[in-house]
């Protein structure tokens, strides 16, 4: 076993060693364990990356979110003392709290540009010793939330091309997807036979993945880029399983249709394109049919 592999196991055992935050039930409640834990040891980088992985467990209800929506600043101490302590973080606790961050970017709360920065900084020198796993994670998350800062993502590229032996296909396709959605070229991942050969050689694809690599598949058509493209086969499977995916018309959707009706547009709504993308709406305004997006 190698020595990065080996640091990250005292991390794993202090993490376990702190249940104070596994039974929390309530944003407010992690907020307070953070400040009890912080006056009476200070803020380590375990219990921070812990109090970011519970917030991400929470963020699934909304009754919580809609609280911190209402207050975003009552997460402002955990987020000052992660930014403060960021150079004391391991490869793992740095994977955690990308993770739990960009979990609650999606809730609908946002985290600072500093701290982003701060953890694209110190990802960006830990790479060598993230799992694949954490690899992936990471670079997906910041591909979530719209954050592509090119030294986090030309590292991972080059750490992750001799390592696709280690990474599972939902690794495979979530790092081809985040690639593609941060519009981030990989020549160095993606420019040889290796990447296409390990999705070749996979069966574990779940229908999520597929849908991932059929969108990686589409940036690189769509790009230009001469990389090897995904065997017939599996594409095929990816572009189904894309073309399955059902759309739910969104509040906004809704209100985009009474709009387009009130103006007396004909259009037709959730329509899907030769290359399997769902349109919102395609309207025809003087013979000419136009696909849009709501806004």
């Amino acid at each position: 076993m190698s020595r990065a592999r080996l640091g990250r196991l005292p991390g794993w055992r202090c993490l376990s060693s702190l249940p104070w935050e596994t039974d929390l039930r309530t944003v407010w409640e992690v907020v307070e364990a953070h400040a009890r834990n912080g006056r009476r040891q200070g803020s380590t980088p375990d219990s921070l990356c812990l109090s970011w992985s519970t917030l991400a467990r929470l963020a699934s209800e909304p009754r919580e979110w809609q609280r911190v929506q209402k207050e975003p600043k009552i997460l402002s101490p955990l987020a000052a003392d992660t930014e403060l302590a960021l150079p004391d973080f391991d490869a793992r606790a740095l994977a955690t709290t990308v993770s739990g961050v960009a979990s609650l970017h999606v809730a609908g709360w946002r985290a600072s540009g500093a701290l982003w920065a701060g953890l694209a900084k110190h990802c960006t020198r830990s790479v060598a010793t993230m799992s694949a796993h954490e690899l992936s994670s990471t670079v997906l998350c910041f591909a979530k939330v719209g954050r592509k800062p090119s030294p986090l993502f030309d590292a991972i590229a080059e750490e992750a091309t001799p390592r696709l032996g280690e990474f599972t296909p939902q690794d495979l396709a979530k790092t081809a997807w985040a690639f593609a959605a941060a519009d981030r070229p990989a020549p160095a991942l993606f420019g040889g036979d290796v990447f296409a050969s390990r999705c070749a050689a996979e069966d574990g694809f779940e229908p999520e993945n597929l849908r991932q690599l059929h969108q990686w598949q589409l940036w690189q058509e769509e790009s230009g880029a001469a990389w090897p493209p995904l065997p017939p086969e599996l594409a095929q499977r990816c572009r189904d399983a894309f073309c399955q995916a059902e759309g739910v018309p969104s509040e906004l959707q809704r209100d985009v249709a009474v709009s387009l009706r009130a103006l007396g547009l004909v259009h037709r709504q959730m329509e899907r394109s030769s290359l399997g993308y769902h349109l919102d709406f395609v309207v025809s305004h003087g013979g000419t049919l136009t696909p849009a997006l709501a806004p």
